[in-house]
């Protein structure tokens, strides 16, 4: 299955004003993906520390999909015959891999 999220590196931007403090994901200044925070000051939800961390994870998705699908696809065949803690990671990448994919 051919994904459908934007192709591109995405990149993190910080944007601090008077009315906005977050961390917007895009893959060019115009295009944005998604916006992490909004108050990253407000320390009940780990601050801004926490915020760009998420904003980090959700900017490696990508990369770490088709990671997780090339880590897949060396396996699978063999799955049957990998040792349990083998399988069972390879088990874990397929149920990862399925969650983005929404199945």
């Amino acid at each position: 299955m051919t994904q459908k999220h934007t192709q591109g590196d995405w990149k993190i931007t910080h944007k601090k004003g008077e009315l906005d403090n977050a961390y917007w994901i895009g893959i060019e200044r115009y295009h944005t993906i998604c916006k992490v925070g909004y108050g990253a000051d407000d320390e009940e939800y780990g601050g801004a520390e926490t915020e760009l961390a998420n904003a980090r994870l959700i900017a490696a998705a990508p990369a770490m999909y088709e990671a997780l699908k090339e880590v897949s696809g060396m396996y699978y065949s063999s799955l049957n015959s990998l040792p349990d803690p083998e399988r069972k990671i390879i088990e874990n990448v397929r149920k990862v891999l399925h969650q983005a994919e929404g199945k």
